[in-house]
Parts: C-alpha cells; structure tokens; sequence
C-alpha cells in the first residue's frame, strides 16, 4: 500500500536515525538530542549570531547557518547581537547611531576627524600654508577675500558697493573734483590735487597766488586787504591813500597762466 505523508516522515527519520547510529555508534535517541541542540541553539561567531539548521541537500546531511542583520550600523566595529550593540574597533566611538573615528588632540577650526588621529580639511576647505582655509569656485576679485566657502568678503578699508563688488572707504571727502580710489586714497580731476582734508582743490601757483585764495584752477582771488598788482601780477596790501571802501570788496581774479586778470 502507498504511505500517508506522515509515514513517509517516520520511516526517513528512522532511515537516518540508523544511518547516522551506524556511522557514529551513537544511539538513536542521543543522535536526536544532539541535533535538537544544534538546530535550537545559535551560533556565536565573531560577536555575531547565527541561526543554523539541518538539511537534506542532494543525499547529504549538512549544517545551514544563516548570519542575522544587526540592528545598528555596526561599519568600523563588531556587532553583538547579544547586546544589541555595536563594539568599535580602536581608534572609533559609538556616537549617532555608528562608530566614528577619534583624533588626538583635537582636530582644529575648518577639520573633521577622517581616521584615528588624523584630520583633514572639512568640505568647503582646501589646505593652504598648512592650514584649512576656506575656498570659493568662483575667484574673488582683488577687493575680496574668501571668508567661507564659497563666499566671497570685502577687504579692510573697503565696504560693499550698491552697484555690486567692494568699493574703498576714505576718511576724508574727496571733494566734488574728486574720487576714492583705494582706502584712503583720493584721486582728483585734472588740474586738481589733494590737499590736507579738504579733499581735491585746485591747484594754483603757491607764489603768484601769496595772500590770495585758489578757487579755480590756476585762478585766485585776493585776500581782504589785499589788491592786485598789476606789474607784479601778485596780491599786495593797501596802501593808506587807497580807498579801502572801493577796493576792499573787487575781486582780482589771477590767471597765472596768462598773466592776466
């Protein structure tokens, strides 16, 4: 008669209960203690746990082990599976869920800690005269610095321009006939100088224009008290004779270029 499925499964456990009896004169019971035990029992291997079990495989009794995933992101360690927990090798700490190198001392300002006492230039940082320093793929341009990564800053004496870009500071006023240039630094018209802190003046001959005041280029007006000297083309002061109500208010204006008025 044919056998049901449960006879079937009776008669094979007795095949190789006395099979493996004949091999190993081990008694039947004793055979499936031991392999009870090995099938019940995990591995421990390597501080991970592995479930095993017997099988069958092409007329051959053989042991199947299948590793467990462990629970954490156990890189740079060993998981225990035990403890649930992840060993770090030397030189890692578990921190944030994975083990991550520690450096000794410190890494310093723009570092991250890449390996066990060593540290390299963070993203965005590229080493510069031995130090991290911050790089930007667009070059700033001569008024600038890179302050951070890609992030491009005035330099000192220069403040960032309306229009775009840095433009220099200057103490003082440049005058209407005149512009900063660089920090501090005036740059006059033609005809135009810089003088002292009132900026751009123009410029006019220092001896013809004696007891006079420059007000255009190369043009003066004298002093109170003061009249022009036609032959000397220069200011002198009045005389007593000299009616100081009618001269006091002229302007002599003095182009020293032509020597007229």
């Amino acid at each position: 008669r044919s056998l049901s499925g449960s006879d079937e499964r009776q008669l094979n456990k007795q095949h190789y209960c006395q099979f493996f009896s004949n091999q190993s004169k081990m008694p039947c019971l004793r055979l499936i203690l031991f392999f009870g035990l090995m099938i019940a029992v995990p591995l421990t291997m390597d501080a991970a746990v592995y479930t095993c079990n017997i099988q069958l495989l092409d007329g051959v009794v053989q042991k199947v082990c299948r590793k467990l995933q462990c629970p954490v992101n156990c890189s740079n360690g060993i998981c225990n599976m035990q403890l649930q927990s992840c060993m770090c090798n030397k030189g890692y700490e578990f921190i944030g869920g994975s083990c991550v190198p520690t450096c000794e001392p410190s890494c310093g300002e723009s570092q991250i800690c890449t390996a066990p006492n060593v540290c390299d230039c963070a993203e965005g940082y590229a080493l510069l005269n031995s130090k991290c320093e911050p790089f930007c793929r667009t070059p700033c341009d001569d008024t600038q610095y890179c302050a951070a990564p890609n992030t491009c800053a005035c330099l000192a004496g220069y403040n960032n321009a309306t229009t775009g870009g840095c433009e220099p500071i200057c103490m003082n006023d440049c005058g209407e006939h005149g512009r900063c240039k660089a920090p501090n630094l005036c740059e006059c018209d033609e005809d135009y100088s810089v003088q002292g802190q009132s900026g751009c003046a123009p410029i006019c001959d220092a001896e013809l224009c004696a007891n006079a005041d420059c007000i255009e280029p190369y043009q003066c007006i004298c002093h109170e008290g003061y009249k022009l000297n036609f032959d000397t083309n220069k200011c002198k002061p009045l005389t007593e004779s000299e009616d100081d109500a009618e001269t006091q208010n002229i302007l002599h204006l003095i182009d020293v270029r032509s020597g007229r008025d």
